[in-house]
């Protein structure tokens, strides 16, 4: 009931707006312990890796957003296509940081190192006393989740998820029909071409959209 009330209490009209808001909101990005409506119950193990993957993705590309402002960098002109393979290296190996349960120190010491050789590497040139000194502080805030860079871009989350969840397929640019065949074979591969165009289109305009508010 707990989840209900919070969601009716949008000043949505539309139903599905409301919908959208209870779920990306209330569950995905829920601030505090709620009981989960039954309908999710066994989606449980799904909703609690979505929601650490979403986080981690939020703390990695602030961290990315810190390191190009840190070194004057174009965030435009660092995708992961141009990333040198050095970069590509000391970038993975933050986010591997942020997936095991280290200590709290041991974390901060880890991807700030991480994070000083990945600025190091797109700057092209050492990282003088002060930046080193920037970077250990923005990676402490960004871990407590105190910096604002953080929040700006956990906020950027909840939109790429309320897009997903509002997401129509566009019948006039997917591939047209293969032709149908006789038996159950035919069928099968029709539907498995339908349902591929459907999450190839999702996975292009969800990535597009992602990339333009700055995750990487």
């Amino acid at each position: 009931w707990n989840w209900i009330e919070r969601m009716t209490r949008s000043s949505a009209e539309d139903i599905r707006v409301q919908l959208q808001d209870g779920f990306v909101d209330e569950i995905l990005f829920a601030k505090e312990a709620i009981d989960i409506p039954e309908v999710l119950s066994l989606d449980m193990i799904q909703i609690h890796h979505i929601r650490e993957r979403a986080r981690l993705s939020a703390i990695s590309s602030s961290m990315i957003l810190h390191a190009c402002k840190i070194t004057n960098t174009r965030i435009s002109e660092l995708t992961r296509e141009s990333m040198s393979s050095e970069a590509k290296y000391h970038k993975d190996k933050m986010d591997m940081l942020l997936n095991t349960r280290l200590s709290y120190e041991a974390l901060l010491e880890g991807i700030s190192e991480s994070m000083s050789m990945f600025a190091q590497v797109i700057s092209g040139k050492p990282l003088d006393q002060g930046k080193a000194e920037t970077i250990q502080n923005v990676t402490n805030s960004v871990l407590k989740g105190t910096d604002p860079v953080f929040s700006l871009m956990d906020k950027r989350m909840k939109s790429v998820f309320k897009l997903a969840c509002r997401f129509t397929f566009d019948h006039t640019n997917s591939q047209p029909p293969i032709s149908m065949k006789t038996g159950r074979q035919g069928n099968l591969q029709s539907t498995e071409k339908k349902v591929n165009g459907f999450k190839a289109q999702f996975m292009t305009v969800i990535g597009q959209e992602a990339t333009k508010l700055g995750f990487n």
